[in-house]
């Protein structure tokens, strides 16, 4: 999956902790958490970065974590490091923990769909060649491909860059919107795109105009996001 402006940023910081510039990262953490609005799973991961900067400052610790480590992140049962642990393992090659992988995505409970989606398509973006159950769909990642991939998810976001032609900012927000529903919802995509693209719209709208009125459909995607 081709990365957002949020992981792109995490990178970015997790750059700068590799090289000990703590006090920059914890500047672009802060800039980033006290926006109007940022997406709850980004906003964690923000928040375990900053708790992580204040861990490597009290103990001079700066290695970087071993895929070891992040596998047991993964199984912890904590979910900030079950968070964690899906941004360190992007990293690492996985195929030979593809059987961990498969596990762990499978006895997650429903409650994690996100954590489940956003670590099966780091195991699209590796070609793993493994059947999982999502959910109780079976599912290839070498062969299902990414879910941007999916045709009416690209007519979905052509639809939203046309409403937003005239605010960048606005597009951005909610084609980010946009990609953590798909997370929830995994591996659903819309049926109706250009419909879809404007329910988002609203509410992105709703996010900055409180008199904004929703309609039943908006408002039950809206609670899902903010879930």
């Amino acid at each position: 999956m081709k990365k957002n402006y949020y992981e792109e940023k995490i990178s970015y910081i997790e750059s700068l902790i590799k090289n000990k510039k703590y006090k920059k990262a914890n500047q672009e953490i802060l800039n980033e958490l006290n926006l109007p609005y940022v997406p709850k799973i980004y906003e964690d991961i923000f928040n375990s970065m900053f708790e992580q900067i204040k861990e490597y400052s009290e103990n001079n610790f700066s290695k970087t974590i071993s895929k070891d480590v992040a596998i047991d992140y993964l199984i912890s049962n904590d979910e900030k490091k079950e968070t964690i642990a899906i941004e360190l393992l992007r990293k690492h090659n996985l195929h030979h923990d593809k059987e961990i992988i498969k596990k762990r995505i499978e006895t997650w409970n429903l409650n994690k769909t996100i954590l489940k989606a956003y670590l099966f398509e780091i195991l699209v973006e590796q070609n793993i060649n493994i059947d999982i159950n999502l959910n109780g769909i079976i599912l290839n990642p070498a062969k299902f491909g990414s879910i941007l991939d999916k045709k009416e998810v690209q007519k979905t976001i052509l639809e939203i860059e046309k409403i937003f032609i005239k605010n960048p900012s606005w597009k951005e927000l909610a084609i980010n919107e946009f990609h953590k529903f798909l997370l929830f919802t995994y591996p659903a995509v819309p049926v109706k795109p250009k419909e879809f693209a404007y329910d988002i719209a609203k509410i992105i709208e709703s996010h900055f105009d409180k008199k904004t009125s929703l309609t039943i459909k908006q408002q039950r995607i809206k609670n899902i996001l903010s879930s």
